[in-house]
């Protein structure tokens, strides 16, 4: 079933994802004066996450979805109803997903579970819980543990789910168990061509404290993580298209089940804007709302416009467009003559420009916020 293979995989936290890029933590300029010694520019490590960024197409503007504290990995693709409509679909299709949790080191060997934490125990989904070692032994190694497991060589779908980042004694990086997964699919096939359809992302972002004026109602790592998906033809590129968590299962239907991707998904709005809307606010009547199916995006078979992205997250809600992103939160500026403990406070950001949320454009934009509420009240909610 090689030629349907898909592998799936998930960080819980994208923290340990970015332990595999090189970090300024103190995002100074370094200079040198005259008495100082040459700065020393520490070498670059070649990780894993360079060999996708050399083969795969990576979504700038990817989003989580459900970023709220303890959330299941269920709400963040979209809900238990889109979740049951995706297993129900790949079982209509004869399609098997084999779930590879891989936890802290301290099982010696594989062992085949009751439940996956996502897929539960439906059938034609088996689970495989995995230890992970930070040590370097060829029976250690992931891809040599699995090479030889039936569920996973037979499987449509492998789900490979990190668990609380492994370990905390013996820490397994995220560049490494990428290193695994690469190897594990170049061993189903040689040819890139042949080989199965990766798509590596988290379900979390990372938590950071959050200092004025950066404060902006939802913290922008909290939602923005990576996303790459190697289709194995080699064509590396970034796409700024606006994604989310909810489209990832419409994704990998329709790379499983071989359905159309001319074929555009998500909903449009179809609300017609008064004649004297201004320009900026015209252009939310044409948003479309919905999950969609991202493979379009990556072969250039893509009518849509612009769409709109409903985020949540633990006191706030908003929503994103490729142009604006509009949270509603709590008051919570000390600053603020606003301040209420039941009242709620809109802000406007302009995206992608505007990274971090600093720049409230409410005011200039007020007409873009009404609008943008006023589609989803009508079609998204």
């Amino acid at each position: 079933m090689f030629e349907s293979l898909s592998l799936e995989f998930v960080c819980r936290d994208s923290t340990s994802i970015d332990e595999g890029r090189p970090e300024n933590k103190s995002g100074a300029v370094v200079g040198v004066t005259a008495s100082d010694e040459p700065a020393t520019i520490p070498e670059r490590v070649y990780t894993s996450f360079d060999d996708l960024d050399i083969a795969s197409s990576f979504f700038e503007q990817y989003l989580i979805q459900d970023a709220r504290s303890g959330v299941k990995a269920v709400e963040i693709l979209g809900g238990d109803e889109a979740v049951e409509s995706f297993q129900q679909l790949l079982r209509q299709n004869g399609r098997l997903i084999a779930s590879v949790v891989c936890r802290a080191a301290g099982r010696e060997t594989i062992a085949v579970a009751d439940e996956s934490p996502l897929w539960g125990s439906e059938s034609g989904t088996t689970t495989i819980q995995v230890s992970l070692k930070s040590s370097l032994e060829e029976e250690s190694r992931l891809s040599e543990q699995l090479i030889t497991v039936p569920e996973v060589l037979e499987a449509d779908l492998v789900w490979f789910d990190v668990q609380d980042r492994c370990s905390t004694e013996e820490q397994v990086s995220s560049a490494s168990i990428v290193g695994e997964i690469l190897e594990l699919r170049r061993s189903v096939s040689p040819d890139p061509a042949e080989q199965p359809i990766l798509i590596v992302s988290s379900l979390h972002g990372s938590s950071r404290t959050v200092v004025p004026p950066f404060i902006g109602g939802c913290e922008e790592s909290l939602i923005h993580v990576p996303l790459w998906i190697d289709e194995g033809n080699g064509h590396a590129r970034r796409l700024q298209k606006l994604a989310g968590s909810f489209d990832l299962l419409p994704t990998l239907a329709e790379y499983l089940t071989g359905g159309s991707v001319e074929e555009p998904s998500g909903k449009s709005t179809d609300l017609e804007a008064p004649s004297d809307t201004d320009a900026e606010s015209q252009d939310a009547f044409s948003l479309a709302v919905g999950p969609k199916s991202l493979r379009p995006l990556l072969t250039g078979i893509d009518c849509e416009g612009d769409r709109l992205l409903r985020l949540v997250g633990d006191g706030w809600t908003a929503l994103r467009s490729q142009q604006y992103l509009l949270v509603s939160a709590a008051v919570h500026d000390h600053d603020s003559e606003t301040i209420s403990s039941g009242q709620e406070q809109r802000r406007l950001y302009l995206k992608p420009d505007d990274f971090w949320n600093v720049n409230d454009s409410i005011v200039t934009y007020e007409a873009v916020a009404d609008e943008m509420d006023a589609v989803w009240r009508q079609h998204g909610a």
